[in-house]
C-alpha cells in the first residue's frame, strides 16, 4: 500500500511539475507530459504485460525515454533516479506485488 501511494504522489508531482512550467498553452509540452504520465500509470497496472512494458520505457527506455522527456521539458536522468527509487524503495512483500502484479 505505501509503494501505491508513493507512487501515486509521484505522478501527481509529475502533472504538477509539468503544470507549474508552463508559461502559457504549450500543446506539445502537455503531449509528451501525458505521455510520461500514462506510462506512470501503466507501470502501476495489474496487468503483468502493460506493467512490463511501461516499465521497460521508464527504466531501460534509451533515447525514446530522453526524448519525451525533454518534450515535456524535464530532465530524464533526475525523472529516472526518482522512478527508481520509488521501484526499489519499498518493503520486499511490496516491491515483489508491483513488480509482478497479475
Amino acid at each position: 500500500m505505501e509503494t501505491t501511494t508513493a507512487v501515486i504522489e509521484f505522478r501527481d508531482q509529475l502533472d504538477d511539475r509539468v503544470s507549474e512550467r508552463e508559461e502559457g498553452p504549450d500543446p506539445e509540452r502537455r503531449l509528451w507530459a501525458a505521455v510520461l504520465l500514462l506510462a506512470v500509470d501503466e507501470w502501476r497496472s495489474n496487468n503483468a504485460r502493460t506493467h512490463r512494458e511501461a516499465e521497460v520505457f521508464l527504466f531501460e527506455g534509451g533515447k525514446d525515454f530522453d526524448t519525451v522527456c525533454h518534450g515535456a521539458g524535464l530532465d530524464p536522468s533526475t525523472l529516472r533516479t526518482k522512478l527508481k527509487r520509488l521501484r526499489n524503495g519499498p518493503l520486499p512483500e511490496t516491491r515483489q506485488r508491483l513488480h509482478y502484479a497479475a
